[in-house]
């Protein structure tokens, strides 16, 4: 039988999960010839896999990458190969979120202090983005501290950018 394992069940539109958390592999076995491993998505629309993985003699599994788009949704993912029984795993893709981080400290006379924006999934788990990613900054009270960039991007196969500064 074929196995799929998901690192990452959910994903933010816009947002992969890295290629290294979703894999297939059979199970209590290495292979002996290269196996090719169909993969499938019910809806590439929400979420697309790539068309096969080759799980290499020697080993037992091959890792994929998942990539979420535009729309809200869960689909599944199928993993086929000849001699093997199919299997599924669920993919959720959920509106995108990004979480603002600064440090902790009370920062009353010091200098700047830097400002982290991740890209992440609706339950605030980070993940790479499908393609750069423009955030707008903003102080909610400029008498309490004022960001020296307007706005910040997160590049392409990224899930964070810390090149903003708050003081």
């Amino acid at each position: 039988a074929l196995f799929l394992s998901n690192g990452s069940p959910r994903l933010g539109m816009r947002q992969n999960n890295g290629g290294s958390s979703s894999y297939v592999y059979v199970q209590n076995n290495v292979v002996g010839q290269p196996l090719v491993v169909r993969l499938t998505s019910s809806d590439a629309s929400v979420a697309t896999v790539p068309d096969s993985v080759i799980i290499p003699v020697g080993t037992y599994y091959a890792y994929f990458n998942v990539t979420a788009h535009d729309v809200v949704g869960t689909v599944q993912i199928q993993a086929t190969a000849t001699g093997y029984s199919p299997t599924t795993v669920n993919q959720e893709v959920t509106a995108p979120r990004f979480v603002v981080t600064t440090a902790s400290t009370v920062r009353t006379t010091q200098g700047l202090q830097a400002v982290t924006v991740y890209a992440t999934d609706a339950a605030g788990t980070a993940h790479p983005t499908n393609e750069a990613v423009v955030v707008n900054l903003a102080s909610s009270s400029t008498a309490t501290g004022t960001v020296d960039s307007s706005s910040v991007t997160i590049p392409a196969g990224a899930s964070q950018v810390s090149t903003a500064q708050i003081g």
